[in-house]
């Protein structure tokens, strides 16, 4: 990030200017280039709506870790899953926990340990330990996950509260299965060839 972008978003003022943006009341300096200036126009909230809440509660700390699996693995800078599930059964470790989450979640302070992350390499078929049939995967710190999974969690609900998100794109959520989308698709495949129609498909998959 540059000037002057870097002074608005990254120093003392860039919670206020971070939410002037989203309520579309920030000046845009001059001299940006047009589709930075677009970009950010388009940063502001749908008319109507406001900002989601960010919260780690205690309830929320011990529901997430109750279900999360135990084993999963995790960076080694910080602790294993099963720590933290552990340690939801005192009411008083859960509760430091969940402070130690809602502190960077809100303030957007980042503790050392969690600037880590780890590439590991995983098999696609059981037993293939070839490097060009195995993927990448990067593992993270627990707790920093489990923050990144609140925020995508909440942007999903704002979404779908909002009527932001179209429904067939069968997001993970309850009601939305993997099997309705492959059957939406089989059935617009089939209805194009009934009618005749031509269609562009796009079909996105990461690759190393």
């Amino acid at each position: 990030m540059n000037a002057p972008f870097y002074q608005m978003f990254m120093g003392d003022k860039a919670e206020q200017n971070s939410l002037a943006l989203l309520e579309g009341r920030l000046p845009l300096p001059d001299g940006i280039d047009e589709p930075t200036r677009c970009f950010l126009s388009q940063c502001g909230f749908h008319q109507g709506h406001s900002m989601t809440p960010l919260e780690v509660s205690t309830e929320d700390h011990i529901y997430f870790w109750s279900r999360n699996p135990e084993n999963k693995g995790s960076e080694p800078h910080g602790l294993h899953n099963g720590h933290f599930k552990a340690w939801t059964f005192s009411a008083m470790v859960a509760q430091c926990d969940a402070l130690v989450r809602h502190i960077p979640l809100t303030t957007g302070f980042v503790p050392a340990n969690w600037r880590h992350l780890m590439n590991f390499a995983i098999e696609k078929k059981p037993g293939e330990f070839r490097l060009k049939k195995m993927r990448t995967i990067q593992l993270m710190n627990s707790e920093s996950q489990a923050n990144y999974k609140k925020i995508g969690q909440l942007a999903v609900s704002y979404g779908e509260e909002h009527h932001l998100l179209a429904d067939g794109q069968c997001r993970s959520r309850k009601h939305h299965q993997a099997i309705d989308l492959a059957l939406s698709k089989r059935l617009v495949w089939d209805l194009l060839i009934l009618q005749r129609r031509a269609a562009g498909w796009i079909l996105n998959d990461a690759t190393s």
